[in-house]
């Protein structure tokens, strides 16, 4: 809108102008004397339309209620002050900036991106620029050529990825794609990273001294302290639960083997006492079958034999 302002103003400058102009040189071969536009044989379109439903239908390339001016579509029409002999009217419209032609159809800067130039309806591209309209480039620093684009790589910008980017400072003029030149609390070949590496630092992109008030600091300290005597509680108690765990079981281990021992113990001596009671009751029998003249015999064998003297390993 401000644009088309200025043009305005711009516009009756010229038209002041050439009022003047034409009334110093009085030169009326070439300013003849105004002549009626609109004869009486001819419609009110000016001979550069139809008139239809009270309305003009105008030929290209003119508009307007009155088919008295000219369609440009980047600028503004002059209308009927066009003069081909006019000093400032000799061009049918005032194009805007970058644009170019009869009707101001015609783009300048952008029509090449910016990377060449417009000339006779096609791109003269700069550089290692290439394509209809510049589009793409046959060239890449520091990065990967891919379809005519280059993909930059970390750190790097700009259409041939030539460009180094800092985070923090600027590039070094002597030496532009290797390295920035840091600001004190900033390094790295990109100002990305942080020049102390102490604890209480802040991380990237601060990298300051974290600033924490004495008490808040006290309190912290505390409460550090309290969650490391509450940890060192609770590892105490697990290890009690252990060896609890571990001393009864030992019990109930060595429990079990004494009543296993016990056991055995028990049939063992049930064993002998069988054995021992059978014994007697075969040597009660014998008793009573041998005749008396050998019965000291008998008792010397019986005595020999006493199971009570017998090694307890025989049975």
């Amino acid at each position: 809108m401000v644009q088309r302002w200025r043009w305005w103003f711009l516009l009756m400058m010229l038209v002041c102008a050439e009022a003047g102009l034409q009334q110093r040189l009085k030169r009326s071969d070439l300013f003849p004397p105004d002549v009626d536009l609109q004869p009486e044989n001819k419609t009110v379109c000016g001979g550069h339309g139809v008139k239809m439903n009270n309305k003009c239908d105008c030929f290209y390339p003119y508009t307007g209620p009155r088919c008295s001016d000219f369609a440009c579509e980047h600028g503004l029409s002059v209308g009927p002050r066009y003069d081909p002999t006019s000093i400032f009217f000799n061009k049918k419209c005032i194009c805007d900036e970058d644009w170019s032609g009869e009707l101001c159809h015609i783009p300048i800067a952008n029509q090449c991106n910016e990377r060449g130039q417009y000339v006779n309806g096609r791109c003269i591209c700069h550089g290692y620029y290439f394509g209809p309209r510049c589009q793409y480039v046959g060239k890449c620093v520091h990065g990967k050529l891919t379809e005519g684009v280059c993909q930059c790589s970390y750190g790097y910008e700009g259409d041939y990825c030539d460009q180094i980017v800092c985070h923090h400072g600027y590039p070094d003029k002597n030496n532009t794609l290797k390295r920035c030149i840091c600001p004190p609390r900033h390094t790295g070949q990109f100002c990305d990273e942080c020049l102390l590496k102490e604890e209480h630092v802040l991380p990237f992109p601060n990298c300051t001294l974290e600033k924490v008030p004495l008490k808040v600091k006290l309190s912290r300290i505390k409460t550090n302290q309290l969650i490391f005597k509450r940890i060192l509680i609770i590892l105490l108690i697990f290890a009690v639960l252990i060896v609890l765990v571990a001393v009864m079981y030992v019990l109930n281990w060595g429990h079990k083997r004494n009543q296993k021992m016990d056991n055995a113990e028990l049939l063992r001596q049930n064993l002998v006492n069988e054995r021992q009671l059978m014994l007697q009751n075969i040597f009660s029998q014998n008793n009573l079958e041998v005749p008396n003249d050998k019965l000291g015999r008998r008792k010397s064998s019986q005595r020999f034999l006493d199971p009570n003297r017998m090694d307890h390993s025989l049975f």
